[in-house]
């Protein structure tokens, strides 16, 4: 990704002042084998005994409706990382479910040179101007080395428009536009819903005596 600012201490949580952090381009940190890794470090760190916890901040932009947006984020982490949009939490990788401290160990080491792909929670994107924060944490208070490097997909689904065309014959045609939607149909408004037996668009349907009512479910 692009510019990051880091410190050994601080906090990932609210918009704080961390004009005074060192800046640097990733990968950030020190690497006993580097040569696992496709990207160089341009950023080096010093690694400590007993230094358990690294802060990193960034900002992005966001422009027009955070509305169906999901993140994905794709990282070189040694060992564990929590993540954290606009000060809130976004997502973990290879850290305990519990409240995480600033000397929390990392459940386990990371393989080296793997990237680490995880879905963050878009729940509080908005639009202008984002604080993306992570905090990556050793597995061990004597670890030697320390790594983080992070590139963050943004993708919003467009709305899926579900079509239903009555026939001269008497039959219905149900088509809708977006690919990976489950096409489901009920005798009332109110359900139970069950899949169609046909999942292609468009379907040709003989509706019967019944009333049916069609709909669009994404898994």
């Amino acid at each position: 990704g692009g510019g990051w600012r880091g410190a050994p201490k601080g906090c990932c949580g609210g918009r704080l002042n961390n004009s005074t952090w060192a800046s640097g381009l990733p990968l950030f940190g020190f690497e006993t084998s580097p040569a696992l890794y496709p990207w160089p470090f341009l950023t080096p760190l010093p690694v400590s005994s007993n230094r358990i916890t690294y802060y990193f901040r960034t900002h992005f932009d966001w422009s027009g409706s955070t509305e169906g947006v999901t993140l994905t984020a794709s990282n070189y982490i040694d060992d564990g990382a929590v993540f954290y949009l606009n000060g809130r939490e976004a997502g973990r990788v290879r850290m305990p479910a519990n409240p995480v401290l600033f000397d929390s160990l990392a459940l386990s080491q990371s393989p080296e040179g793997i990237v680490d792909v995880v879905a963050l929670s878009a729940s509080n994107l908005i639009t202008g101007d984002n604080v993306l924060a992570v905090e990556v944490h050793q597995g061990s208070p004597i670890s030697s080395d320390i790594v983080f490097g992070m590139t963050l997909d943004a993708h919003r689904s467009s709305p899926a428009n579900l079509t239903i065309i009555h026939n001269a014959n008497g039959t219905v045609t149900v088509s809708w536009s977006e690919p990976g939607y489950t096409l489901q149909e009920a005798s009332n408004v109110t359900g139970p819903w069950t899949s169609s037996a046909t999942q292609t668009s468009p379907v040709t349907l003989t509706p019967g005596g019944m009333r049916r009512f069609f709909r669009l479910s994404q898994p």
